[in-house]
């Protein structure tokens, strides 16, 4: 039922995939389609079974309901995010607001 496309081979951890900023933003792009698409699939069943995967970063084969793994790709992106916002702010970018009520579109 509810699964991503599993025909793509995944990178090793640390491997750069994209050469510029308008490939990885198309590709960004294309993935965020295919992850809405997806979710949409998504039922309380499903979300309820486990799945067993053999983790690239330790090896280790482990088992979780659904559910966890969902939440974890989602969250997990957080810190990613949060990892830019620092690299950037350490480059002396000013990034603006960042908190959603703060934005100028938001203020009256």
């Amino acid at each position: 039922m509810a699964g991503l496309q599993k025909d793509i081979p995944l990178p090793m951890l640390g491997v750069d995939v994209h050469d510029n900023f308008d490939e990885l933003w198309q590709s960004r792009s294309s993935l965020d389609n295919r992850i809405c698409a997806w979710s949409s699939t998504l039922t309380a069943a499903w979300l309820e079974e486990d799945l067993s995967y053999l983790s690239k970063v330790d090896g280790i084969t482990r088992t979780l309901p659904k559910w966890v793994l969902v939440v974890h790709m989602l969250n997990h992106q957080t810190h990613h995010r949060g990892q830019i916002t620092t690299i950037l702010s350490q480059m002396g970018l000013d990034l603006g607001f960042t908190d959603i009520p703060f934005m100028p579109q938001f203020q009256s």
